[in-house]
C-alpha cells in the first residue's frame, strides 16, 4: 500500500488535514483511466462508457480557493487548465463567489440518466478530448477525486470513497464560505444554487443578466479573477488548529466515518483459506472477480500458502522464507472479492460452491 489519501488530492489540504490521510491505502489499479475500464469491461448490468468520454461527462463543482489555486499555479503543463477556467469567467456561465458550477442544463441532463459516460454535449469543459486526460488533475473536487468506478477491495473500497467525498465536500463548502466570509460577500449555499429553478436562458447556456450578475459580485464584479486568487491566498494562510475550529464537530464526525471505513477497507483475514478448486485448475490460475467483470492470472504456488489453518503472519513468514514475495494488497482483493476466507468461513457461505477456476 503506497498511496495515501494525500495522493488523491490538492496538496493545498497537506498543512490542514490529520494524519489519517497520511495512511496509506490500497491502490486502486482497477480504475484505469488511460484504458476506460468502464469503457473496456463494464460491470455486468451497466452500459459501457465511450472510451473518449468516460466519466469526465461529470461537470465539476470547483470551491472558489481551488480556483485561485489553478490561476496560482505556474505550471506549464496546467496552462491549458488555466486558460480554460479564464474562458469559464469570461463566458460568465456558472461561475459565482462560492465557485464554479455546471450549467443548469448539463445538470438537468445528468439527472435525467441518459447519456453519462457516453455523450460528448456532457464533456467537462477541463477535459481534454484529443489526449483523454483532465487539464486541472491536481485541483480536482470532492466527486472527482473520489471517483472510482471499480474498486479493488469491492464493496469496503466503494463505501470507503462514499465517506471521503462526503468529507470532502463538506470541507470545501466550509472553506469557500470561510472565504465569502472574510471578503465580506454574502455566504451562498452549495443547494441554492444548483437547485435553482430552469430558466429559457439556461436551455441556451446563457450567463445571468447584467444586473443580477453585477448584484451577485458586487464589489468583485469584473475581477473575478482576483477574487478566486483571493480565496485561495485566505485558505493557505490558515493552519490545522484555525481549521479545526472553523470546521468543528461535523468534521470530526465524518473523519471518524472515514476511520471505520479505511480499517473495513485494509483488513485481513487473520487465518485465511481459499475459496477456489485449484485440483482442475491450469497454472498460472485464473482468478475471476465477477463484481468489477475482471479476470486475475496468478502463479498456482501462491494460493499453496493459505490453507485455513496457518495464521496469516505464519504464511507470509513461510513465502519470504521460500523466497517468494506476497504483496497485501493483491491478499485484500482476494479477502474483499471473497477468494482469500477467514477461518470458520467456508466457500459454501458466500455461494454454494467453490469458485472454478
Amino acid at each position: 500500500m503506497a498511496a495515501t489519501l494525500f495522493d488523491h488530492l490538492p496538496d493545498l489540504y497537506r498543512p490542514l488535514f490529520p494524519h489519517l490521510f497520511a495512511a496509506p491505502i490500497p491502490s486502486e489499479r482497477f480504475a484505469t483511466c488511460d484504458q476506460c475500464a468502464m469503457a473496456c469491461s463494464p460491470p455486468r448490468g451497466r452500459a459501457a462508457y465511450h472510451p473518449d468520454r468516460k466519466c469526465c461527462t461529470y461537470h465539476p463543482v470547483l470551491p472558489n480557493y481551488l480556483i485561485g489555486a489553478l490561476l496560482e499555479d505556474r505550471r506549464p503543463e496546467w496552462e491549458e487548465g488555466r486558460r480554460r477556467m479564464r474562458a469559464l469567467i469570461e463566458r460568465k456561465v456558472g461561475i459565482t463567489p462560492f465557485g464554479l458550477f455546471p450549467s443548469r442544463k448539463h445538470t438537468y441532463l445528468v439527472e435525467s440518466g441518459v447519456g453519462f459516460g457516453q455523450s460528448r454535449i456532457l464533456l467537462c469543459p477541463f477535459y481534454l478530448e484529443k489526449a483523454g486526460q483532465c487539464t486541472i488533475w491536481p485541483f480536482r473536487e470532492a466527486v472527482c477525486a473520489t471517483y472510482f468506478c471499480k474498486t479493488v477491495t469491492a464493496s469496503a473500497g466503494k463505501d470507503f470513497w462514499h465517506e471521503v467525498k462526503m468529507y470532502l465536500t463538506f470541507v470545501q463548502d466550509c472553506l469557500a464560505g470561510y472565504a465569502l466570509y472574510e471578503l465580506a460577500m454574502p455566504v451562498m449555499e452549495r443547494n441554492k444554487y444548483q437547485n435553482r429553478p430552469m430558466t429559457p436562458d439556461d436551455l441556451d447556456d446563457l450567463p445571468l443578466d447584467a444586473a443580477a450578475y453585477s448584484h451577485q459580485w458586487d464589489a468583485w464584479v469584473g475581477r473575478e479573477e482576483a477574487f478566486y486568487r483571493e480565496c485561495y491566498r485566505l485558505v493557505t494562510a490558515l493552519d490545522s488548529d484555525r481549521y479545526e475550529t472553523l470546521t468543528g464537530i461535523p468534521q470530526r464526525i465524518l473523519l471518524e466515518n472515514i476511520r471505520r471505513r479505511h480499517a473495513r477497507m485494509t483488513a485481513l483475514p487473520e487465518v485465511p483459506g481459499i475459496a477456489l478448486d485449484l485440483e482442475s485448475s491450469g497454472d498460472p490460475v485464473t482468478v475471476p472477480l465477477p463484481e468489477v467483470n475482471l479476470a486475475m492470472e496468478l502463479p498456482k504456488r501462491l494460493f499453496a500458502f493459505f490453507d485455513g489453518e496457518t495464521p496469516l503472519a505464519g504464511a507470509l513468514a513461510r513465502a519470504e522464507s521460500e523466497d517468494f514475495e506476497i504483496d497485501l494488497d493483491l491478499l485484500r482483493v482476494f479477502f474483499h472479492h471473497g477468494i482469500l476466507l477467514e477461518q470458520g468461513c467456508t466457500a459454501a457461505d458466500r455461494s454454494n460452491e467453490p469458485i472454478s477456476v
